[in-house]
Order: C-alpha cells, then sequence, then structure tokens
C-alpha cells in the first residue's frame, strides 16, 4: 500500500523541484515495499527479548484471559468425564479458545508496540485493548485459519505456505482495522520476501517449545509416579491434573507465538511502509 509522504511544508507553494522530489520519494518508497525482507535472527531476537521482559504481565494477561477455558476443563474431566470426548464439548471449547486467543492477540499485540517504544503497558488497558476489535479480529483470525487447514489436508506443504502468507492477518486487522478479506491481502503483501524468514522463526520457537513441552510432559508423569517416561497414559482420576498442568504450562510457553507475530508485523511496516511505533500505537489512543 502506497502512502504519499507526509508534506513537511505545510501549505506554501510547491517549488519546481517538489514534483522530482515527490517522485523521487515514491520511488524510494516503492523500491523498498519491493525488496524489503525480514532477517530471522532479528525477528527471534527481537520476540525473545520483548517476551522475556514482560513475562509476568504476559502470563497474568494469559491466565485472566484462559480461565474460562482451564476451569471449564476441569469441571469436565472432574465431575462429567464421559463428556470430554464428546462431539459437543469439543466443539464449545474450539469456540471458547478461538475468542479468548483473540482476546489475548489483541492485549499481547497492545504489550508489544507500548514494549517497542520503550513504555511499560498496564494491565487494563492491554486488556480492554484486546477486547476492542474482538469480532474483527475473531473473523480474521477464523479465516486465515480455514485457509490453512485446508491447505495442511492438501499435502501439507500449502497449508505452510498458507500460513506464512497470512501470518501478520490478526495484527492487520487490529492496528489497521479492515475486515477479514482485506486484512488477508495486506498480510499477502506485507510478508512478500520475508516468508522463508517466517517459516525459519517459526520453526526455532517451535523445536524449543516441543522441547520444552518434552521435559514438563516427562516431570509431570514422574510427578503423578509413572516413572521418567514421555509414552506414559494417565490413570483415571489424573485426566483434570493432566489438563490443567497443561494448561499451565501454556500460559508460560503459549505466549511468545503472539508475541512473535506482533513483532514480525511492527517490523514489516517499518521496513516496508517506513511505520514508527508511535503512529501504530496511536490507535489505542
Amino acid at each position: 500500500m502506497d502512502t504519499q509522504p507526509a508534506n513537511t511544508g505545510g501549505d506554501a507553494p510547491a517549488s519546481k523541484s517538489t514534483p522530482r522530489k515527490y517522485y523521487e520519494a515514491r520511488v524510494r518508497q516503492s523500491n523498498r515495499a519491493r525488496y524489503y525482507s525480514l532477517q530471522t535472527g532479528s525477528v527471534i531476537g527481537r520476540a525473545f527479548g520483548t517476551w522475556f521482559r514482560n513475562l509476568p504481565a504476559l502470563i497474568t494477561l494469559a491466565a485472566l484471559v484462559q480461565s474460562p477455558v482451564i476451569l471449564g476443563g476441569y469441571l469436565v474431566f472432574t465431575f462429567w468425564p464421559h463428556l470430554a470426548t464428546g462431539l459437543g464439548v469439543s466443539i464449545a471449547m474450539i469456540g471458547i479458545e478461538a475468542v479468548v486467543g483473540s482476546v489475548l492477540s489483541g492485549a499481547v499485540a497492545f504489550v508489544v508496540v507500548r514494549q517497542l517504544m520503550g513504555e511499560r503497558a498496564s494491565f487494563t488497558k492491554s486488556l480492554s485493548m484486546g477486547s476492542a476489535s474482538l469480532i474483527r479480529v475473531i473473523g480474521t483470525g477464523t479465516l486465515a485459519g480455514v485457509i490453512a487447514a485446508i491447505g495442511f489436508m492438501l499435502l501439507f506443504i500449502p497449508g505452510v505456505f498458507a500460513s506464512c502468507i497470512l501470518f501478520v492477518a490478526v495484527p492487520a486487522a487490529l492496528f489497521e482495522r479492515t475486515g477479514p478479506l482485506e486484512s488477508l491481502k495486506r498480510s499477502a503483501f506485507l510478508t512478500k520476501n520475508s516468508r522463508l524468514a517466517i517459516l525459519a522463526a517459526l520453526t526455532v520457537i517451535g523445536v524449543l517449545g516441543r522441547l520444552l513441552g518434552v521435559t514438563f510432559h516427562v516431570a509431570i508423569g514422574a510427578w503423578l509416579g509413572h516413572g521418567v517416561s514421555y509414552s506414559w497414559q494417565a490413570r483415571p482420576g489424573e485426566h483434570a491434573i493432566v489438563f490443567v498442568s497443561a494448561q499451565l504450562f501454556e500460559l508460560f510457553a503459549g505466549t511468545i507465538v503472539p508475541v512473535l507475530v506482533s513483532v514480525v508485523y511492527v517490523q514489516l511496516r517499518q521496513g516496508k511502509e517506513g511505520a514508527t511505533v508511535e503512529a501504530l500505537a496511536s490507535i489505542f489512543d
């Protein structure tokens, strides 16, 4: 999306050189949008740095937002275990997770932008910002998820490709207040030339998350008396404990991907369009 360079000269009459300068500025901007690409190391470093500096706030936000999922799952596994694998409960949990995930994505985006400005985001402000564009964010996230899911069913590779193309669709909907289709188009434009870097960053974070998840799973099994093994199975009466433990682990590790998405979006806007963090943060004012 080309945007006209800001007029720093007020309303003064244009000089003879103004058209040339304007044209040169547009060419520079067009070239920047065409050739800019993310650097994987920079993205990962910035994402982890932002995550670590805001980890207590992110865990608190995630705990509050995810509390309906944790409580609902605990009650089902404790009092109605026969319903845990039912289709109705599964659909209800998916719907609830879609809503709370959208709220969390918006809240994390606010935290990330404030952090990149060198400021601390307040807890209540983050939560309110996460809820501000809920319908738009849910619609965009659902549409992107459906497209990616169809791609994964078509021999997997198309799903990976679609996920990278649509990686920043949700923050585009949040920051630019666009509808689902327009947000997908914006993501496709912004991620061009950077999709391999996005895939590499996701792979690194995915491998680290997998290692942490395996370690946590083995530790929970040992705590429950199953020994040091990854292949242990929960006994009757342990399903609620295992579910809550997994959700608590998700509170810690599950916020890194939303942080990565927001960092990637900010860097793409800065690199391709010259947007400032302050300009992006202004939508929250």
